[in-house]
């Protein structure tokens, strides 16, 4: 599979360790990943870009979570914590459900 026809995951979240644990479960589920640590800017690139998922933190510099979480029409929403299993197995069945 090309990275062009992977689908998108956005991570936006302002903790590092946690940007690179989701990095690697969405990338381990075939997602090619994009992120934001700040909310502000979430808002502004989610204006043209169409995530599959959005892996979201609710206390975020710029703009909290909730007022990204309203910027986006969102089908499914999972509240942290979640584990990197909890992660890997979700967007495993995400990427299936995709196909």
């Amino acid at each position: 599979m090309t990275t062009s026809s992977k689908p998108l995951a956005y991570i936006v979240e302002d903790d590092e360790k946690l940007v690179t644990i989701f990095s690697q479960a969405l990338k381990a589920a075939d997602f090619k990943v994009r992120n934001a640590a700040d909310g502000q800017q979430a808002i502004e690139a989610l204006s043209d870009l169409k995530p599959a998922v959005i892996v979201l933190d609710l206390h975020l510099p710029g703009a909290t979570g909730d007022k990204v979480l309203l910027s986006e029409q969102s089908d499914f929403v999972l509240i942290k914590p979640i584990s990197f299993s909890q992660l890997c197995d979700l967007t495993t069945r995400l990427r299936t459900a995709l196909k």
